[in-house]
């Protein structure tokens, strides 16, 4: 039988914010940069976990975000273990 709390889906959204071939980045808990995104809330889309993400984080609303891929990582009894949705914000705004 397997161990339900290691074989958890852990879902995340990320999205990659480019304009004039920059890219934004945050700076996380630890201070490590790194893209916009965190945890898919239970009952929450992806894309609304993006947009919510986007806007807690850089506190920019993620209109017009565009689907890139969905990516699911794991294998054996737990072939789900991980799922990562990006997504694309072509900025209109200019960086800071």
């Amino acid at each position: 039988m397997r161990d339900k709390r290691k074989c958890r889906i852990k879902s995340r959204a990320t999205i990659i914010c480019l304009r004039s071939g920059r890219v934004l980045l945050v700076r996380k808990k630890g201070g490590k940069w790194n893209f916009p995104g965190g945890l898919i809330e239970p009952g929450e889309s992806p894309h609304a976990a993006a947009a919510r993400e986007l806007r807690e984080e850089t506190s920019i609303e993620g209109h017009g975000l565009l689907s890139l891929c969905s990516i699911r990582v794991g294998s054996g009894s737990c072939p789900r273990k991980w799922c990562n949705s990006s997504w694309l914000w072509p900025l209109s705004l200019p960086f800071s």
